[in-house]
């Protein structure tokens, strides 16, 4: 079994790896786009109300797919309980936002603007509801093929197509609402029909209790992580407004979305691998520290390069029209890498049943980063990012402590799995600033600068990797070459490099 799951998970990390390039060129077309259609104060008010949206998710999703993943043995009616609460809950909630819309955005925001936007993007609560259960199937069989086939298709169908549809006929914010409802709809029916399990609806609750048990308590989790994620969004929003809300979302958005995307996908996978794992605390703990050394050697040198890219970044992407942005990029690229890095343990904690552990973290978490705004509050944008760095730094430092506990790890192990990826980062890092420094010093346009720039952070980062790579990170990559199949690949000089790399 031990062969098939790690041929699964490795399969499972191609896949969702290939979705999520696929899915990240994409986004990166869309928002460029719609960077230079729509003015800050749309991006402001859809924030809004997706973090009103995300409140209620919580409780709707009920941590229900993670259950249904987690749980060892599985019958049909555990998948028709499953299903049914899943779809009941997203009806349940979507009427409940529909109803108390205007109370939300009075109360959270004080602004009247987000109602309608607020009432339709209600409506993704019942789509997702109506995904939950077969989307959990498909990872539960690691089965990530099809999760990245149908995930692709969504986001294409929905935000390329009818987003910037909608953007380029005038509809202003309702393209990205529209884009989001399309997308979630178009999820749901894909899902249903690859995984094709029982729909029928099931009221018996001996089936429920399970799921419940360990749904709620994620759930709760889950809701204490909505605010540890949505502090910064609350209180911008009620503090400064729609405008500059904006201007921070789209500056996270630029960095959240080569880091966070690839390894929120590769998250899923871990997750179902661990809570195969999950009696198998050394077998876990080997694949624990894998993960920390293979992640943050890609999001480590992706975030500190585009800090150093900033300016070109923004200009090229977003348009002049989003300057402000660029120095609260340039402290976000600290705080992304944490957050995303932070998924590995928190899916270890998952995964073993650790809840308890992990909500007195999350909950710690909540009160540091609460004082640490307080702190900083008189800095504007800057002061907010500033604080979430600092937060997720320590948040991490949290963590590494429970991943001790739980996996018995040295402090000194832990500590050593970041090393290759903040070296290579700093490097990578180093090398853009100077093509950067180099070109702006002769007047070179600033798309050219930006290819430069993004073409020597590409070279140098393959260079580290497969060429120059730090021991600890070059013994993590021959396990993984030493399970990959070279045998499909056509270029012999390629096949020849990995495998021999692959054989140490």
């Amino acid at each position: 079994m031990g062969q098939s799951l790690t041929s699964k998970t490795v399969q499972g990390v191609k896949w969702s790896t290939a979705s999520t390039i696929a899915n990240a060129v994409i986004q990166l077309g869309y928002s460029a786009t719609m960077a230079r259609l729509l003015e800050p104060g749309a991006y402001g008010l859809v924030s809004m109300s997706d973090q009103i949206i995300r409140f209620g998710a919580y409780f709707a999703q009920m941590g229900l797919m993670h259950a249904l993943i987690q749980k060892k043995e599985l019958a049909n009616e555990d998948i028709r309980a499953s299903f049914t609460a899943s779809f009941g809950l997203g009806l349940l909630f979507t009427a409940f936002f529909w109803l108390v819309a205007p109370l939300a955005a009075d109360a959270v925001f004080g602004n009247p603007q987000v109602v309608p936007i607020l009432r339709a993007s209600a409506f993704t609560l019942l789509f997702n509801g109506l995904a939950a259960t077969a989307a959990g199937l498909l990872r539960r069989r690691l089965d990530f093929k099809r999760v990245a086939a149908v995930e692709t298709a969504s986001y294409v169908v929905g935000y390329a197509g009818v987003g910037l549809t909608c953007a380029f006929n005038g509809l202003g914010v309702w393209s990205i609402v529209y884009a989001a409802l399309s997308q979630s709809l178009i999820n749901a029916l894909l899902f249903n029909f690859v995984a094709r399990h029982d729909l029928r609806l099931l009221f018996d609750w001996q089936y429920y209790r399970p799921l419940v048990r360990y749904g709620s308590q994620s759930s709760l989790i889950s809701f204490t992580e909505y605010f540890c994620n949505s502090f910064d969004i609350l209180l911008i929003g009620r503090l400064l407004g729609q405008y500059p809300l904006g201007i921070y979302n789209r500056a996270f958005y630029l960095v959240y979305l080569p880091t966070y995307q690839l390894t929120h996908s590769l998250s899923k996978v871990m997750f179902s691998s661990y809570s195969q794992l999950q009696a198998q605390l050394d077998k876990l703990g080997k694949a624990y520290l894998s993960s920390i050394v293979l992640i943050a050697a890609m999001v480590l040198p992706i975030s500190l390069g585009i800090m150093a890219a900033s300016r070109e970044m923004v200009l090229v992407l977003l348009g002049d029209q989003w300057t402000e942005s660029i120095p609260v990029l340039g402290i976000l690229c600290v705080a992304v890498p944490f957050n995303v890095l932070s998924t590995i343990p928190a899916a270890v904690c998952s995964a073993t049943a650790h809840l308890k552990s992990k909500l007195l973290l999350k909950l710690g978490y909540v009160l540091i980063l609460g004082g640490l705004f307080f702190l900083l509050k008189g800095y504007g944008l800057t002061g907010f990012a500033t604080a979430v760095a600092i937060g997720e730094i320590i948040q991490t430092l949290m963590y590494g402590y429970l991943m001790h506990r739980i996996l018995s790890i040295g402090f000194g192990s832990l500590l050593k799995g970041y090393l290759p990826g903040l070296l290579n980062g700093l490097v990578v890092a180093g090398v853009i600033f100077a093509v950067g420094t180099g070109l702006r010093s002769v007047n070179s346009p600033v798309a050219l600068v930006f290819a430069a720039e993004v073409l020597a952070g590409g070279l140098a980062q393959t260079l580290l990797i497969f060429f120059l790579p730090h021991p600890i990170l070059k013994v993590e990559i021959q396990k993984l070459m030493a399970k990959l199949d070279f045998s499909r690949i056509k270029n012999g000089l390629v096949n020849r490099y990995l495998g021999a790399y692959g054989k140490g």
